[in-house]
């Protein structure tokens, strides 16, 4: 029997099992796998199958696997036809693979603090991690309870395990802070800005307050705006082009000529 046939097989379909691996599965090369072909007598092709993830992307690319879910890095889903149609060669690279990749090369021990808003069945929480720390905390508006904080311990763990951190001695818990009493109040938004402020505040937190922190948010949202000197204030578009030159807005700068 070809060994390369039962190592595509099995590994390509269920995974490369962590157990046997030397060093956790950060990179297929461990000395189990060399024996298999040692035992075909075929260890001559061992650099065939030295890294794995490279052969499972040449398989997705040729178009060899059927559609199945791949990976999942945050909200982004990657099945064969995305790997193949959006990141595959001479295709478009489209900004969820960027995203996704951008996630993955993040380095934790170079922040502080990173903050993250989790939607769990349409309602928001939020989850801070301190990696220098070695622990998170997680804030649910509405309360934390016992088992969403196990399950943050978990996540938190595997995120930073995935980068090759020590996570033995993770923790996680929640703090006091004034509760979210509507559907509309933004509390996340509110603990986010706290914690990044470090202004986290036990008492009560009224509708007056909500909305000077909404007040804040429009204001920054306004004076921190990219440039729109060469964007319609209506549709949003580019500037139609005149003879190669950059048409003038009329109507106050509000408006392309376009639109009128």
């Amino acid at each position: 029997m070809d060994p390369r046939l039962v190592m595509e097989t099995f590994f390509t379909k269920f995974g490369a099992p962590k157990k046997i691996l030397t060093d956790n599965g950060r990179e297929f090369v461990n000395q189990i796998n060399y024996q298999i072909y040692e035992w075909f007598g075929r260890e001559d092709e061992w650099d065939y199958l030295k890294d794995l993830d490279k052969v499972v992307v040449h398989i997705i690319w040729t178009g060899e696997k059927e559609d199945i879910l791949w990976s999942k890095i945050g909200p982004y889903k990657f099945f064969s036809r995305n790997l193949r149609e959006h990141v595959g060669p001479g295709t478009l690279v489209e900004s969820e693979i960027i995203n996704a990749y951008l996630t993955t090369t993040v380095d934790p021990m170079d922040y502080d603090v990173m903050v993250g808003a989790v939607c769990d069945e349409n309602h928001w929480t939020l989850t801070a991690i301190y990696p220098q720390e070695k622990r998170s905390l997680y804030v649910d508006p509405f309360g934390a309870q016992s088992q969403a904080l196990k399950r943050c311990t978990e996540v938190s763990r595997a995120f930073m395990r995935q980068r090759g951190l020590n996570v033995s001695r993770w923790s996680c818990e929640s703090i006091t802070h004034p509760l979210q009493q509507d559907a509309t109040a933004c509390g996340v938004m509110c603990l986010a800005d706290m914690i990044l402020k470090q202004k986290l505040v036990a008492g009560p937190f009224d509708e007056q307050e909500i909305s000077h922190l909404r007040m804040d948010i429009a204001q920054q949202l306004i004076t921190e705006t990219d440039d729109l000197s060469e964007l319609c204030r209506f549709v949003a578009n580019m500037t139609p082009m005149t003879n190669g030159r950059s048409a003038r807005f009329v109507k106050a700068d509000y408006y392309c000529p376009a639109c009128i």
